[in-house]
């Protein structure tokens, strides 16, 4: 290589020969012109097209491809501020550069143009003459161009927001639940009341549903609300069972309940106690005369039974006539009443039983 680098080669042969005391001697010499080639080659290498945002990573390979040994070969990339200083390179040898110095971070401002840029390498085949002379310096160069794309639009997801009112009155779930929805996903929504509360609407965006679970689509970031209220209480009615006068009979319904759906019938019965006689029903203001009746509840009811008492009456009877003493005493019933009607009648028989009870009475 050193005589390369001279530019020549010069062999010398020489041969002695010896007659007796005398020595003979010859030489000859041969130079031969060595041509040098200085030569240097540079190559830039990265992608060819990147996303705005991304960072293209650069290589540099520096090689001696002329027949020379080079000196003091100056790599430099202006434009991502790169240099590198080769004190030697042996022909074919190369040296090669990449890493965090080689780097570039695009933006969408790179998208129009791309991103070009030249490396450069300048070397001398001279190892004693510095960087300032240019007698015999080589140079290499290469650009390399990369395409920068826009950024493609994030993936577009949506949220779902459940919430429940009031606040403990159930749950509202979803299936599937996730945090972000894909466009067009289908969601069942479920809403499930809390002991003491039921159901009664979805508002979703906005729009009111009646339906337990709706199935949505994501199609938008979406809030639904579940509504619960507390369950009614059920209606019943009371039924207030009277005796007018205390412990003169009884008062019974049939069913005997502390409280009554509506439209519940109840049978009603007066039982009258011993020496008293059924009267009458006042039933809500209303009088009824049946010792049983049927009444339908719907509202409270108030129903008295009333009694009367049986009561003694003596009747003398007439003086009897003569011989007649032993005869037995006739029972004398009192007329009819003139007034007509079932009340009348009613006291009518009631008078009589007064009557034979005390005429039995009188005879003992």
């Amino acid at each position: 290589q050193e005589d390369i680098d001279a530019g020549s080669f010069t062999n010398t042969a020489t041969v002695t020969g010896n007659f007796g005391t005398t020595t003979a001697t010859d030489e000859d010499s041969d130079t031969q012109t060595l041509t040098p080639n200085a030569d240097i080659d540079l190559e830039k290498t990265g992608p060819t097209s990147v996303v705005a945002g991304s960072t293209i990573n650069y290589t540099i390979t520096v090689t001696n491809t002329g027949n020379v040994t080079l000196y003091n070969a100056l790599v430099e990339d202006p434009f991502l501020g790169f240099s590198y200083e080769i004190s030697m390179l042996q022909p074919l040898e190369t040296e090669t550069f990449t890493g965090t110095n080689l780097t570039y971070l695009t933006s969408n401002a790179d998208i129009e143009t791309g991103v070009s840029n030249e490396a450069t390498v300048e070397a001398s085949p001279y190892a004693n003459e510095g960087n300032d002379s240019e007698t015999g310096w080589v140079r290499a160069s290469d650009t390399h161009h990369v395409q920068v794309t826009a950024s493609p639009p994030p993936p577009t997801f949506y949220t779902l927001t459940l919430n429940v009112s009031p606040a403990g009155s159930g749950t509202a779930t979803a299936n599937p639940s996730q945090s972000l929805y894909s466009p067009g996903t289908q969601v069942a929504l479920n809403a499930t009341a809390a002991p003491g509360y039921v159901f009664t609407k979805w508002i979703i965006d906005g729009v009111e549903y009646t339906q337990q679970q709706p199935t949505i689509t994501m199609n938008s970031n979406r809030i639904a609300t579940a509504y619960f209220e507390p369950v009614p209480e059920p209606v019943t009615y009371t039924l207030t069972l009277n005796v007018v006068p205390p412990g003169s009979g009884t008062a019974t319904a049939a069913p005997s309940q502390t409280a009554y759906a509506p439209g519940t019938e109840v049978v009603l019965t007066a039982t009258e106690a011993e020496d008293f006689f059924f009267d009458k029903w006042i039933i809500d203001g209303v009088e009824y005369f049946p010792t049983q009746l049927t009444i339908v509840m719907n509202s409270n009811r108030t129903a008295t039974a009333y009694f009367d008492e049986f009561t003694d009456i003596d009747i003398e009877p007439p003086p009897p006539e003569a011989g007649d003493e032993e005869e037995e005493e006739e029972e004398v019933m009192p007329p009819l009443p003139e007034t007509g009607g079932s009340l009348a009648t009613m006291y009518w028989g009631a008078g009589l039983m007064v009557l034979g009870l005390a005429l039995k009475r009188k005879k003992q």
